[in-house]
């Protein structure tokens, strides 16, 4: 045999062997969907147009999507689902709805989707899926929001047809249901007064190149974009993808909220003066918004916030409520925050110090991970045999409450692998423009065999009092004693603990 006939020959199987492999994967499609019930003679010539236009039933769904121009769009060669209400669903839908063409296009497009969703897909529990005016519906086996699907998984040669008992509102997101609200001014009004608006350079247009930077110029006035504080720092109750649960409160409910606040954010004097209003708002809304969507059924008396807050939850205080289309909205008459979880004990770690008081101590400056009694690791910080008389170690506090704070400390010589093992002393100082409070010299506890003593050694210790008569920052100070000897101005931390009084 010549070699042109073997590369025919083999060429010829290669063709037929690809041939018999491309139908085995063609009849096994076709026997995938039969078998599903997904494809019929008809389902392969028939567009979604064509299916809605042969149900009488539809008419009116049919007649929205021609004057929408989503016919057109449904008739094209890409994939869609629609979900398409009934004449009787349709027959009372608001005239402010049908008369106006942008409302009327988004409602049309609140029943599509691109891509195909049939009922055997979603499990028992609700998928999410994302329209064509960009709001993301429920939808199971039997349902597609509140409506019940009457007619599902109508195939079309460009998608699924599901004919549905009820028209599915386009709901507001809980963003934009704040907006339009006129309950809760006071809240709405303060969330509202978070909007920033700012150039955006990727977005700005380019009007030329500074000579001297080669930094691009910008067009004033293009490229601008807004922002909120509550949306980039709490909850985005804007995206519509995710799903939050965000609570509104009256006026008198959140007046109330402020009123237990505002003590706590004094900044000038004991009155409330605008800057006292803006921290006590900011720390009231701050917890009024959680991830998950929970139905009033679903709805605990307990929820905890992004800040970690646990927000009180009486069923009763809700005056009205909003199904939106990212979650639920809770207008609430009353809602009793705890001020000791507002206004929280401050943990300040030993080893996240700010500044020392002087250089070239680094090759004395430790930070050891230890075990305490019950075998819980620690990070703490020990200055040890430093020849430095009343080392100094600072720690920069930010955005302390005003209130008066027990303060205590941890902290533990004498533990394994600790070179000083006797007691020493050392004292805690703040300072800030309108305090300086020193809590004097107190010894530090030193680790004993004695499981009774040795427990005792590792509680926290109280130090005293310290008033902070403004909101603000504090610079708190670890200070060692007064010498330059060895195991006598050792400085030992693992942390200090104020915690507010509430009154």
């Amino acid at each position: 045999m010549t070699l042109s006939k073997k590369y025919m020959i083999g060429n010829t199987t290669r063709f037929l062997i690809m041939m018999l492999v491309s139908l085995s994967i063609l009849t096994a499609c076709k026997d995938s969907w039969e078998e599903r019930g997904m494809v019929s003679g008809e389902g392969l010539t028939l567009s979604l147009m064509d299916r809605i236009n042969a149900d009488a039933n539809l008419s009116l769904f049919s007649a929205f999507l021609t004057k929408t121009g989503y016919a057109e769009v449904i008739n094209s060669s890409k994939n869609y689902t629609i979900w398409a209400p009934t004449n009787a669903a349709l027959q009372n839908l608001d005239a402010s709805i049908v008369n106006d063409s942008l409302k009327l296009k988004s409602f049309v497009a609140n029943h599509i989707s691109n891509l195909t969703y049939a009922t055997s897909v979603p499990a028992d529990t609700a998928q999410r899926i994302l329209m064509l005016n960009g709001k993301y519906i429920p939808f199971t086996k039997t349902t597609f929001d509140d409506a019940t699907i009457s007619t599902a998984n109508q195939y079309a040669k460009n998608g699924i047809l599901h004919v549905i008992s009820a028209a599915v509102p386009v709901r507001l997101s809980i963003w934009e249901y704040l907006n339009s609200t006129t309950s809760g001014l006071n809240q709405k009004n303060y969330l509202l007064s978070l909007n920033k608006t700012g150039q955006d350079t990727t977005l700005a247009t380019v009007i030329g190149y500074d000579p001297a930077t080669g930094k691009p110029i910008l067009k004033p006035g293009t490229g601008l974009v807004t922002t909120n504080r509550f949306l980039t720092s709490v909850q985005n109750v804007s995206n519509e993808q995710k799903q939050y649960t965000f609570f509104l409160l009256t006026d008198a409910a959140y007046s109330a909220e402020q009123a237990k606040l505002n003590k706590y954010y004094y900044t000038t004097s004991l009155d409330v003066d605008s800057t006292t209003a803006n921290l006590t708002s900011w720390n009231l809304v701050k917890d009024l918004a959680v991830s998950g969507a929970y139905s009033l059924n679903a709805l605990p008396s307990q929820l905890i916030s992004v800040n970690n807050v646990k927000i009180p939850i009486d069923k009763n205080a809700i005056v009205a409520s909003y199904k939106a289309s990212n979650g639920w909205v809770y207008v609430m008459n009353s809602m009793n925050f705890a001020v000791s979880e507002k206004i929280p004990p401050i943990t300040v770690e030993g080893e996240n110090v700010s500044s020392f008081s002087a250089g070239g101590a680094s090759g004395n400056i430790f930070y050891p991970i230890r075990s305490d009694y019950n075998g819980v690791s620690y990070k703490s910080l020990e200055v040890y045999r430093l020849s430095i008389s009343g080392f100094t170690a600072n720690y920069r506090l930010r955005n302390i409450p005003s209130a008066t704070y027990k303060v205590y400390w941890r902290s533990i010589a004498g533990t394994t692998g600790d070179p000083q093992a006797v007691t020493f002393n050392q004292k805690v100082t703040f300072y800030s423009s309108n305090i300086l409070t020193d809590l004097g010299y107190k010894p530090v506890s030193v680790a004993s065999t004695d499981p009774i003593a040795n427990a005792l050694a590792y509680s926290e210790r109280y130090l005293g009092d310290c008033v902070v008569s403004k909101y603000g920052n504090v610079t708190m100070s670890l200070i060692a004693a007064a010498s330059t000897s060895v195991n006598v101005n050792t400085l030992l931390l693992d942390y200090v603990k104020l915690v507010p009084v509430i009154q």
